[in-house]
């Protein structure tokens, strides 16, 4: 007990001084700037496997930093610091969590898990590491980096280095990658997007191409990429179909058991006024496998199928109820199975450097559905920044 006070502890002095040498003026010059936040996210549910309730108390300090010696040359590094209060770590549920760990899916190990007990898990890690070079005619990036290539809003296709999934809580945070990241902007030609990705085990190292052009109303693509052993061919287009915003993703692939499939990924937003704003996309997952088992215990292995069965529909809509509150309200569903995903959240700016929010996910559907064996989970988020 002694010892989770001394940590408990440590954390709070972490954050005092940290807050207060973030506001100092010695930190915020013309070339160094230093920021962050503090997080802290708390969500009950039951547990997959034996449906007992649970609760998680996230607690994360970010650390911004940035240093630009010159115009064309950037250091940004993101360094955050996780605890973890809960009562489920004994689980299969909370494996997936450990899973994210680094040593498990980058190049370069930046993870320390500092403690993993009962009840409590502590780590540090960063999140974000990386040199940037920019001219008119190049951008390179070298280090760790989200590689955001999908245009869409629910399922990303494209987002082959880093997906995001649509039940993520934080939709907005994606394990970094590391990377060689080369850009280029010929006059008179479309840009190309070249990238390395090395991986420990050399077999597994990844690249890719991205070739896009600006044509009339439209962004269109072409793209093609090999991380761990699967290899995708695809094209995009985002643009403007009278008032409404429209987009799609088409990919083939070959995945490392040589199986063959293609994905297709549309949707279409609109804002009918200031305040209220819709989406809807369809989604056919070629890639999709039946199986359970291995997509809820494999965080490696959900990102790459992406969802269990082929065919699904994704609707929302989003409406600002004040100048500092929002309202949202998503669905998916599952159009084989029957099965479905709904979740609201409230949204509020309440000062301008804190966000709260409260929100629910709703599943329904029978077992071995694509949404069916999840439990309902409620949560609440708070987020200072400094």
């Amino acid at each position: 007990m002694a010892k989770f006070n001394k940590t408990y502890l440590s954390l709070l002095v972490f954050l005092f001084l940290s807050c207060n040498i973030a506001q100092a003026s010695l930190f915020e010059t013309k070339e160094f700037s230093l920021g962050g936040y503090y997080k802290n996210i708390f969500t009950t549910s039951k547990t997959l496997d034996t449906k007992q309730g649970y609760y998680s108390d996230t607690n994360r300090l970010r650390l911004d930093a940035k240093y630009k010696p010159s115009d064309n040359l950037l250091f940004h590094f993101i360094y955050d610091n996780n605890m973890i209060f809960n009562d489920f770590s004994k689980t299969p549920d909370f494996d997936l969590i450990r899973q994210k760990n680094q040593k498990n899916l980058a190049f370069l190990d930046a993870d320390r898990v500092i403690s993993d007990k009962d009840h409590f898990y502590w780590e540090h890690l960063l999140y974000r590491g990386y040199v940037k070079y920019t001219s008119d005619k190049m951008h390179v990036t070298a280090g760790k980096q989200a590689i955001d290539w999908s245009r869409m809003r629910f399922y990303h296709t494209l987002d082959i280095f880093n997906p995001v999934s649509p039940l993520d809580i934080e939709k907005d945070e994606q394990v970094g990658v590391d990377a060689l990241n080369t850009e280029f902007f010929p006059a008179g030609l479309p840009s190309i997007n070249l990238l390395y990705v090395p991986y420990k085990n050399r077999s597994r190292n990844g690249w890719g191409v991205k070739i896009s052009e600006r044509i009339k109303d439209y962004d269109l693509g072409f793209i093609a990429a090999e991380y761990r052993k699967e290899r995708t061919f695809g094209v995009y287009f985002d643009g403007n179909l009278k008032q409404a915003g429209f987009r799609g993703e088409i990919t083939a692939t070959r995945d490392d058991t040589q199986r063959d499939f293609a994905r297709v990924n549309l949707g279409i937003d609109h804002n009918f006024n200031p305040k209220l704003y819709t989406v809807a996309e369809y989604f056919y997952n070629g890639g999709a496998q039946d199986n359970p088992e291995q997509f809820f215990s494999s965080f490696v292995y959900s990102e790459q199928v992406l969802s269990m069965f082929k065919n699904l529909l994704s609707v929302g809509a989003e409406y600002e109820l004040t100048g500092i509150t929002k309202i949202a309200n998503y669905f998916i569903f599952d159009l084989e199975k029957g099965s479905g995903f709904y979740n609201p959240e409230i949204r509020c700016n309440a000062t301008t450097n804190l966000d709260l929010c409260i929100g629910a996910q709703i599943f329904w559907g029978s077992q071995q559905s694509e949404f069916g064996d999840y439990q309902n989970l409620f949560y609440t988020q708070a987020k200072l920044y400094f």
